[in-house]
């Protein structure tokens, strides 16, 4: 399995007159026009917080502990923006912004390991109680 990663331009738009996030992958018929511009001030801390802001703005967060070591879900979660912390040995701290209920269980299956949700919305709580019946009455 390939994952790609994207790049991100985060700059100010001219014709918006506002700041806007460009996919790298997606700009095309690049000019140089030797326009000369006066540098601006971030909209946030840095440009990570402000896509965060962004991306993160009908997330939902949820937070659980995992009985597993942070080295396994670290890779299980490599390329999902999640706080991880190593609790001991055996347990792992997560809290992530999700926005769909299924996303998770997709990925603590790659874990291999028991979780005990700790904070999650009561919406999520209930499909995952319905999904939990279905895979026992499988």
């Amino acid at each position: 399995m390939q994952h790609l990663l994207r790049w991100y331009l985060l700059a100010w738009d001219l014709d918006r007159d506002d700041w806007r996030v460009f996919r790298v992958d997606r700009i095309s018929d690049e000019r140089r026009t030797h326009a000369r511009y006066t540098p601006r001030p971030l909209p946030a801390s840095s440009a990570s917080a402000y896509l965060r802001q962004g991306l993160n703005k009908s997330k939902q967060d949820v937070e659980l502990i995992i009985d597993a070591p942070i080295a396994a879900v670290v890779d299980a979660l490599k390329y999902q923006d999640a706080e991880i912390e190593s609790l001991d040995a055996g347990r792992t701290r997560v809290v992530l912004g999700l926005d769909t209920w299924q996303w998770l269980l997709l990925n603590l299956a790659f874990v291999d390991a028991d979780f005990h949700l700790v904070r999650a919305p009561s919406a999520f709580t209930a499909r995952y109680r319905t999904f939990a019946r279905r895979l026992l009455n499988a």
